[in-house]
Parts: C-alpha cells; structure tokens; sequence
C-alpha cells in the first residue's frame, strides 16, 4: 500500500461524536460557525452544511446558519462529525468532516449484526475513551476517598505471580494506570505488550510510561481479533474491559489462542452491588440511564462464562468502600459518563442535596464497591 494522504491521516488519528454540545464547543472554541454550501438549500432545507473558519477558502460559497438550523440538519440527514483535537505536532487541529452516522459507526467497531443495545455499547465505549479524561475523572474518586489504603492497583499487580522471565499482554490497557502505579515492582525480565482499542489512550499510556525501564510495546488492538501468534504470552490480564467487549466468546478464543499451555487470563470486573447507592439515586432521577444496569460480565455471573473456556477459574473480591466529603467529586464522577444527565438542571440540585444531607449526617457520603478478578488457565495441551 502507497503512504496515507494527509486527509486519510487527519481521518485515522480523529473522534467522532453525534453530541451537539460537543460539536459547538470544538467549532466555537476554533472561532468557527456552522454554514451550508449556498445554492444547496431547498424551501426549509438548510442544504449542505459545511463549518466555516475565519480565512478559509469558503468564503463565498458558504452561508452562515444558527446552530439550532444545523442541528435540524444535522439530525435529519443522521450525520456524525468527525474530528481531530490536535495536529500530530501537537498544534490545534480544525481538521473536521461530516460523514454518515453508518460510516461513523464502521469506524467505532459498531456491526449491524450487533443488537440495538450492543451498537449503542460500542458507539458509548468509542466516545467515552477516545482518550483518557473521563476514566482519569473516575479513577480519582477511587483514588482519594477509597476506604482500602493499598489500592485497587497495588492489589491487582499482586494477583499476577509470574515467573521473574514472562510475557505479559494487556487488552485494554487505558492509560497504563496499573504499570505506572507499580513501575517500581515490575520484574526486569518482563516483556510487556499494553494494547487499547482507543489511539487517545495508546498515546497517554506511551506519555505515562515513556521514563520507565524496559520500555513496554504498544499496539492498537481488539480484544475479538488478537494480532498476535499462538501461544505467545505466559499471561493476559483484562482490567475492566470485558463488559464492553461485544462478543466475549471471539475474545475468550483469542486469548486462549495467544497464551502458552497453563497460561494465566486475569480479569476485572465490578460485581453488582457496586456503587448501588449511586445507582439508585440516578436511577430515580434518570429512570433510563445505563448508569449502573447489568454489565453482562460481573462478578457474580463471570466465573462460569471463564469456565467454558479456561481451567481451575477463581474469583476473588477486593475489600473496598468509598467514603466521600464533599459533593463536587461525586459530581464530577458521575458527569464523566452515563450518569450525566444527572448532573445539569434540577437533578443536578436533587444530586446536590442528597449527598449534603449524608454528609450533614455522617461526615461523608458512604458508596459499597465490589470489585474483583478471575484468576483463570489454559489447559496444559
């Protein structure tokens, strides 16, 4: 294959979203304004939409709409925007396109085959993890308030007694907040392959981790379509990230595929009761948000879906709870992903005095967790 045009390269590196908020801010923040293609408009019809920049060569050919006409459009044509924060060196980028939501959603690894549920999985996981801030909004409420001083981090690495000379592949790896919180334990004879779905995350985890010794490899990967040969890894670790997975059985295969014979699979996952506090107060402010409903791979159903595939599988649960003292980070937390509807107009009041009452009466807002992982093999074969 020739080398990508500089569109093609603009276009693999950009995030796509349907959210109107979004879009307004990235083109207001850029002194943009949406428009459409004069000539191209119909009666009502707002035509082509294009977004103008100041000393761009539209000048002429485009007129200036209200954002509440581009979003007419915008929904009844089912567009999606796509875009890029940054140049590759590092400058702000106004790369930005329209494309049909079908092709948006080929981009974000979303099949027609999937079930409604499924496809809406997909396109959340693609927009909440383009890069790392809303997981960095998450792991700091665990960070500062969790009840278990050690760490949920400190903890999982302990879960993993390889020998001093192993490989070891991550799916999912985030912004490698598990290596960094444990660079100074990891064994020196450790080859380490930290994968993400995510290109925003690839590039925080090689940020984070740039000074560590024996630097680890990073790679683009989907956990159902392993690019790697048999039996390469004496361990595959999957810290929370099997519960977005669309189709666990492609994945379990590949991961049995990739692991040597008495290989270990180490997952994560959180159990149902996780944050139930929070999930009931959501729940009767928003009663369809996702937030909180089943995630499918938990801990109370994961170990007899491993079983299928793999030997001697045990669960074993990380003793934790969060004891929080002020309202702010629980907003924040729950703005940072399907719970944000919560956090704007009257709800964002009614979150406001529930947890002023607690902490009125407690000190702080007391929230369960249950996490945990499976510790699981290959069969020796």
């Amino acid at each position: 294959m020739g080398d990508k045009t500089k569109s093609e390269q603009s276009e693999s590196q950009a995030g796509t979203t349907t959210e109107h908020t979004v879009i307004q801010q990235w083109v207001e923040a850029r002194g943009g304004h949406p428009a459409t293609v004069k000539g191209t408009e119909h009666g009502d019809d707002a035509g082509v939409l294009r977004i103008d920049f100041p000393g761009y060569s539209g000048a002429g050919t485009l007129e200036e709409i209200s954002w509440d006409e581009f979003i007419e459009k915008f929904e009844e044509a089912k567009l999606a925007f796509l875009y890029q924060e940054e140049t590759k060196g590092g400058q702000e980028s106004r790369f930005c396109k329209f494309v049909s939501r079908k092709h948006a959603n080929r981009r974000a690894g979303v099949s027609m085959d999937m079930t409604p549920n499924q496809r809406d999985e997909a396109v959340f996981v693609r927009e909440q993890y383009r890069d790392s801030t809303n997981l960095a909004a998450r792991i700091d409420l665990y960070a500062k308030y969790s009840t278990n001083r050690q760490g949920w981090h400190r903890w999982l690495f302990e879960q993993l007694p390889l020998p001093a000379h192993s490989r070891v592949l991550e799916l999912g790896c985030g912004p490698a907040t598990l290596w960094l919180a444990n660079q100074d334990r990891i064994p020196a004879g450790w080859e380490l392959t930290l994968t993400d779905l995510s290109p925003g995350m690839i590039e925080q985890a090689k940020e984070n981790l740039a000074g560590i010794d024996g630097a680890p490899h990073f790679a683009l990967v989907d956990a159902q379509s392993i690019p790697y040969p048999d039996r390469s890894f004496d361990a595959v670790l999957a810290n929370h990230v099997l519960y977005h997975v669309p189709d666990r059985p492609a994945a379990y295969a590949e991961i049995r595929r990739v692991l040597r014979p008495g290989g270990m699979f180490v997952a994560s996952t959180l159990g149902d009761g996780h944050l139930r506090e929070l999930r009931d107060l959501v729940h009767q402010l928003d009663p369809e948000s996702r937030f909180g409903r089943s995630l499918g791979f938990t801990l109370d159903t994961g170990n007899a879906e491993l079983r299928r595939w793999f030997q001697g599988v045990e669960t074993r649960r990380y003793d934790d709870a969060l004891l929080v003292p002020e309202v702010e980070p629980l907003l924040t937390y729950l703005a940072s992903g399907m719970a944000k509807a919560v956090t704007e107009g009257d709800r964002r009041q009614r979150v406001i005095r529930w947890a002023e009452e607690q902490i009125a009466i407690s000190g702080a807002v007391r929230l369960s967790t249950d996490s945990g992982v499976f510790i699981a093999r290959r069969a020796w074969q």
